[in-house]
């Protein structure tokens, strides 16, 4: 565990290169940026400096930029759901269309699971949240409507 917490500490000041690599016009270069984001962002001093350099922001430009791809949608989805344990972040996702953006991925990509799964995870967050402007936003019928929608096409 220790390693692992100084392993996220010391690649900590590569944050605003990743963030950069996000605005790759293919898709590679910014799904290993997103890659190693979801993996930083497990710390929460992280998800500081990522929502601090503009990440928030920049993951949801990568997500439009690479709609079509799921691997990197995954990696986007894992990242924000991490970025998401704070009101503050809730609300930094919330002002820059996020919700509309999730909703958009889980449509894209209705045939696979693990997003139907991270996206709802993270609207689930923002329900939960102390922010009633967040929570209110996420408890509406396209909301619910995108959740059952992939409770029904994913039953087990």
């Amino acid at each position: 565990f220790f390693g692992i917490f100084l392993s996220a500490t010391m690649v900590a000041k590569d944050i605003p290169m990743l963030i950069t690599g996000l605005q790759s016009t293919e898709w590679q270069p910014a799904a290993v940026s997103l890659l190693a984001l979801m993996q930083l962002s497990d710390h929460t001093g992280n998800q500081e400096l990522i929502a601090n350099a503009g990440g928030i922001d920049q993951i949801l430009t990568a997500m439009t930029a690479h709609k079509a791809n799921v691997h990197l949608q995954l990696r986007a989805l894992g990242t924000l759901l991490n970025l998401c344990n704070t009101a503050e972040h809730q609300v930094l996702l919330l002002d820059a269309k996020g919700v509309d953006m999730i909703l958009d991925t889980m449509k894209t990509h209705q045939g696979s699971v693990h997003v139907q799964q991270s996206a709802c995870a993270i609207l689930l967050k923002l329900a939960s949240s102390t922010q009633p402007n967040v929570a209110e936003t996420v408890s509406t019928t396209t909301v619910a409507r995108a959740i059952l929608d992939a409770m029904n096409t994913h039953t087990v």
